[in-house]
C-alpha cells in the first residue's frame, strides 16, 4: 500500500514523465527519423547525378540530328523565298532612288545627266558632262536586271542601256524589269518626273 502510495506521488510530481529511458527512446527515434530523410535525399542526388554524368547515348544524339534536319528541311524553302523577296524589294527601293537622285542633281546643278544601266552586271552609273559632279554608282545585288525599256526606243536585254534627265528635272520614262533565280521579278515604271507610276511583282 506504501508503494503504491509513493508510486503515485511521484507521478504527479512529474518524475515518471521525466524517466530517462523513455528520453533516451524519444531521443534515438528522432536521430532516426533524421538520418532517413538524410539517405533519401542522398539517394535523390545520387540518380540525378548519375543520370546526367552517362551522357546521351548514340541512339539519341541520332535522334537529335534527325530533328533539327527535318526542321532545317521544313523551313528552309520559306527562309530562301523570303530571301530572294527581300532581294527584289531592296532592289525595286535602290532603283527608285537612283531616278530620283538623278533628277535632284540636274535641277540642283543644273546640267544634263545620264543614268546607265549595265544589264551584265547590274551596275547603274550616273554620269555628266559637268566634270565638277562627283560619278555616282549602285550596284543591284543578288538578282538581275532582264530589261530596260526607255519611251520611244527598244527593249534592252544585254549591254547597256541609257537614260537622259534634263536641267529642268525631266527625263525619258523608262520601265525596269528585274528578275531573281527563281523566276520571281519586279517592275518598276518611272514617269518623266522620276516619280515611280507603277511597282508589280511577279513570278514568270
Amino acid at each position: 500500500m506504501k508503494n503504491e502510495e509513493f508510486g503515485n506521488n511521484l507521478s504527479r510530481r512529474g518524475f515518471a514523465s521525466r524517466s530517462p529511458l523513455k528520453g533516451a527512446c524519444s531521443h534515438f527515434a528522432e536521430k532516426a527519423t533524421r538520418d532517413k530523410q538524410a539517405w533519401h535525399k542522398h539517394s535523390a542526388f545520387c540518380i540525378l547525378h548519375s543520370t546526367f554524368s552517362r551522357g546521351f547515348t548514340m541512339i539519341e544524339l541520332l535522334l537529335v540530328v534527325v530533328i533539327i534536319g527535318i526542321a532545317i528541311g521544313v523551313t528552309m524553302p520559306s527562309l530562301v523565298s523570303s530571301i530572294q523577296g527581300q532581294r527584289l524589294k531592296s532592289a525595286a527601293r535602290t532603283m527608285v532612288t537612283v531616278a530620283r537622285y538623278a533628277r535632284s542633281m540636274a535641277v540642283l546643278k543644273q546640267t544634263d545627266l545620264t543614268l546607265s544601266f549595265n544589264l551584265a552586271t547590274g551596275q547603274i552609273d550616273l554620269t555628266s558632262t559637268n566634270v565638277t559632279l562627283p560619278r555616282f554608282t549602285r550596284m543591284i545585288e543578288g538578282v538581275n536586271i532582264a530589261s530596260v525599256k526607255v519611251e520611244g526606243k527598244d527593249d534592252a536585254t544585254e549591254g547597256f542601256c541609257a537614260v537622259n534627265f534634263k536641267r529642268n528635272g525631266l527625263c525619258q520614262p523608262f520601265t525596269v524589269k528585274i528578275i531573281d533565280r527563281r523566276g520571281n521579278y519586279v517592275v518598276v515604271k518611272v514617269d518623266a518626273l522620276a516619280g515611280v507610276k507603277t511597282t508589280e511583282y511577279g513570278q514568270e
